[in-house]
């Protein structure tokens, strides 16, 4: 996984660990115990989620993360079974931040082992993707727009308040001959 000749001894596996765990600022990893209680707390779980280490870290359940709809109806439950069937789940999960917004993550859940190869717990890695759902909403938004304006017969030319050109449709190009 890594070159053991940059690595002498555990101080520096760690060292090494804990930077990469560090530098994960736009992934969430969390590490749990099979229970589901937060052991491990990266910096992006920190920036994503906002709750610091010491609130979570063998304070909190995974469960705690997510939605309360999908809470409820035993979302966790589900995803862990998957889990355990099929040595992994990824999908969309809608979450909860510390200040109560919600937000949809694309989420990996994978089991963890110790080193004996027995069950250890979940690794649970995700992202915040609301930013990148709005942009494809708002590019479907646009494409609609753009065909209600081109499909007009007429010529249409739009303008800022100052009166500058900003768009027009193929007919205006047409008619006026500028592209």
């Amino acid at each position: 996984l890594f070159d053991s000749t940059d690595i002498r001894n555990v101080g520096e596996a760690l060292a090494f660990i804990t930077s990469i765990l560090t530098s994960s600022t736009e992934y969430s990893i969390i590490g749990t115990d099979p229970e589901g209680t937060i052991l491990l707390w990266n910096e992006g779980a920190r920036r994503i989620y906002g709750y610091e280490p010491e609130e979570v870290i063998g304070q909190a359940n995974m469960d705690n993360l997510y939605a309360p709809e999908e809470r409820s109806a035993g979302r966790m439950r589900d995803i862990l079974e998957a889990v355990s069937a099929r040595g992994k789940w990824e999908g969309l999960t809608k979450r909860i931040r510390k200040n109560g917004e919600v937000f949809t993550a694309r989420v990996v859940i994978t089991p963890r082992q110790d080193t004996l190869g027995k069950p250890a717990g979940f690794l649970i890695i995700s992202k915040d993707i609301s930013g990148e759902i709005l942009l494809e909403e708002l590019k479907v938004a646009q494409l609609y727009t753009r065909s209600l304006i081109e499909a007009n017969l007429d010529a249409l030319v739009i303008t800022d308040l100052s009166g500058t050109i900003t768009d027009v449709n193929r007919q205006a190009c047409q008619l006026t001959g500028y592209s």
